[in-house]
């Protein structure tokens, strides 16, 4: 399964050696398995909301309803793995300063 990077409070620290040769720290980055648990922690604390997230998924290719995708951000129908991945796209760029609306 993909992995995503997400904040901290949204998944589990891993740590790795930094790709950067001229620094010696180690890099941190987190690991969330499945982009739904990330949009729905930024949902819950009030960073996104599901609107905002619904239209950068459909901008990046998605053709769920706004109501299809509620339904598989919460579970209540299995998303295709097409889906999962415009997700994942929707909820990084979302992360990146300056992107939401």
């Amino acid at each position: 399964m993909k992995s995503f990077q997400c904040p901290m409070q949204y998944g589990r620290w891993e740590t790795g050696e930094s790709r950067n040769e001229t620094s010696p720290h180690k890099l941190r980055v987190v690991i969330v398995e499945d982009p739904r648990v990330t949009a729905r922690a930024m949902i819950g604390h009030g960073e996104i909301d599901v609107n905002q997230l619904w239209l950068r998924y459909f901008a990046n290719g998605g053709n769920a309803l706004a109501f299809e995708f509620e339904s598989f951000l919460y579970g209540v129908c299995e998303p295709t793995t097409l889906d999962l991945d415009l997700l994942g796209f929707a909820v990084e760029e979302l992360q990146l300063p300056g992107k939401r609306s």
